[in-house]
């Protein structure tokens, strides 16, 4: 701990983190305990297939996207002792519930280094943070997002101990978490490297060269072993892997200053209005106290290196989501949501030291910035999107933070979202200045406490009503097992996905999304690429319901899925040559 810090005795701090990991846990868990199949596709199956291969077992990702494995390895165990579709979506889904609680307990420890704020406070706005909307999203999912807020969290951590203590162990630990974090995600790259620069940078300049060199080499070894493992992987599970997030594809999309800026104000107005714009007055402490010692008690290293891990995130995010169609892609939050927690948690904890202190003129700044940077985002965001928002507000899980907002007609207004939270973050200022009466300051605190509390939870609720939304309605997949009575044990199955330029009667993505479904019911199963009737794979193979090719060779079907149009066509026998 900072020299400011209260420092409690070990065991206290246990507790603190033990609490704090194990209501976040149960936070997020519950919030995901319905889930019975995947969703989101391919990112879901990606990391199941990682977790069945490397058990032993079988999957095919043909030619989808890559993903990175972290989460997909440490799922692995679970396929040691059962392959039941339910229990291992049910158990990935408690791994990630207790990944965030494990963040969100780091994130104790980051704030005991970042503020002078006791031991009991810091775990009350880790815990806020963690089961906030905008996270609970991260564990919703069979997805690294909660791996993300951990390595993230944890790297930044070990790199201020190694700064503090002038050890080699955290420094190490940074760069092991650093890597870990690349492993998880593949947006970390930039994270990872600053972190190696940053620790290995120290050490030149405290001109242990030695110690430099061993950690220099640590990291690329480290690094290497990664991108060894990940290729391992990818060679393994995917026929012919696409990779649609390249450094190229980034670096072309940074070309376009235009693009990426309005990216960063869609995606800065998300964070401003899901966190009613506390997100502004943490941001705003967070680069103050980069310069000179903060009044607030802010440790100057620490939110440097808050700033040094962050602004790379914020950045690729916003360049990653420039020139997109997609009405979520223009107000993005995903990627962000996950490495914010920092700064959210300053905001917070600004609330609490401004009911204590008041708002004197600086901190009237910080107030008058923080709504006129929403408003002022707000309204750019309502003039150039707000109708295609209205319209549709796109994938619901990549902007979880505005989905409490979402009325009974499932329609997102960017106005109303800008409204409500400018209206809600003055009411809060109301009540600041009405707690700096003396006589009324308890019954203020009460109430803004209670006010608070209901907010919440109705925000939670209101988000668990959108967000929830026929994410089992791939269940009906699961019918795909009543071909075991049909196809022999040792039959591969063949998989034909028909491109939308041939009209079948699926859509093309709809089908791929459904391939991987039945991969994840049929455990036993060897799926392979079906290129024709002439080629090595079938007879049994799936494809579209009325496939001309298929139909023209004389295929049948001898079984076909009720919910989406696809059968199990059987190819006639070939002659053997006489």
């Amino acid at each position: 701990m900072p020299d400011h810090a209260t420092a409690p005795d070990r065991r206290s701090r246990w507790r603190a983190y033990a609490i704090v990991t194990v209501v976040v846990w149960l936070g997020r868990w519950w919030f995901s305990a319905d889930r019975r199949v995947t969703h989101i596709s391919p990112d879901e199956p990606s990391q199941l297939a990682i977790a069945r291969w490397l058990a032993g077992g079988r999957w095919n990702m043909f030619d989808h996207a890559t993903w990175q494995p972290m989460f997909g390895t440490l799922l692995s165990p679970v396929y040691w002792f059962t392959d039941d579709a339910e229990t291992v979506v049910r158990t990935a889904l408690a791994l990630n519930a207790f990944l965030g609680g494990l963040a969100a307990a780091v994130l104790v420890v980051l704030l005991g280094h970042l503020t002078p704020l006791s031991q009991s406070w810091c775990a009350v706005i880790a815990i806020v943070v963690g089961v906030a909307p905008s996270s609970l999203s991260g564990s919703s999912f069979l997805w690294a997002e909660s791996l993300v807020s951990l390595t993230f969290v944890g790297a930044i951590v070990l790199t201020i101990r190694a700064h503090e203590s002038g050890r080699w162990q955290p420094a190490l630990g940074a760069i092991a978490m650093g890597v870990a974090g690349y492993t998880s995600h593949s947006r970390l790259l930039p994270f990872a490297v600053t972190t190696i620069a940053v620790v290995v940078g120290w050490e030149l300049w405290r001109r242990r060269w030695r110690r430099a060199a061993s950690l220099a080499g640590a990291a690329i070894a480290l690094a290497g072993l990664s991108v060894a493992y990940t290729r391992w992987l990818l060679a393994n599970i995917w026929d012919d892997p696409t990779d649609q997030n390249t450094v190229g594809a980034v670096w072309r999309r940074a070309q376009d200053p235009l693009q990426v800026g309005e990216a960063v104000i869609g995606q800065l107005w998300y964070q401003l209005a899901a966190t009613f714009c506390l997100f502004g007055a943490g941001a705003v402490l967070l680069v103050r106290a980069l310069w000179r010692h903060s009044p607030d008690g802010i440790d100057t290293v620490a939110a440097r290196l808050v700033v040094v891990g962050l602004v790379p995130q914020l950045a690729l995010s916003a360049v990653f989501m420039s020139d997109r169609s997609r009405s979520d892609q223009l107000i993005y939050g995903r990627y962000n949501d996950a490495v914010v927690w920092p700064i959210v948690a300053l905001g917070v904890a600004w609330v609490g030291w401004r009911f204590r202190d008041g708002l004197d003129t600086r901190h009237r700044w910080i107030t008058a910035g923080a709504l006129a940077g929403l408003i002022g985002t707000g309204v750019a965001v309502e003039a150039w999107h707000g109708d295609a928002i209205r319209e549709s507000y796109g994938v619901r899980s990549m902007i979880p933070g505005l989905l409490a907002f979402v009325d009974g007609n499932d329609v997102l207004d960017p106005a109303r979202v800008t409204a409500t939270t400018a209206s809600i973050f003055l009411l809060l200022v109301a009540l600041i200045a009405l707690a700096q009466v003396r006589d009324a300051r308890p019954l203020v605190v009460a109430v803004t406490i209670s006010s608070a509390t209901l907010l919440f939870a109705v925000g939670v609720v209101r988000f668990e009503r959108v967000a929830d939304l026929r994410l089992n309605g791939w269940l009906r997949a699961s019918a795909v097992r009543e071909i075991e009575a049909i196809v022999p044990d040792d039959a591969p199955l063949g998989v034909r996905p028909v491109r939308d330029s041939e009209d079948p009667v699926v859509r093309f993505v709809p089908q791929r999304q459904r391939f991987q479904l039945y991969q994840l019911y049929l455990p036993d199963r060897t799926f392979l690429r079906d290129r024709g009737v002439d080629d090595d794979v079938g007879p049994y193979v799936f494809a579209p319901l009325r496939d001309p090719e298929l139909t023209e060779a004389g295929a049948q079907v001898i079984w076909f899925d009720r919910s989406l149009r696809i059968g199990l066509w059987e190819e006639p026998r070939r002659e053997e040559p006489g």
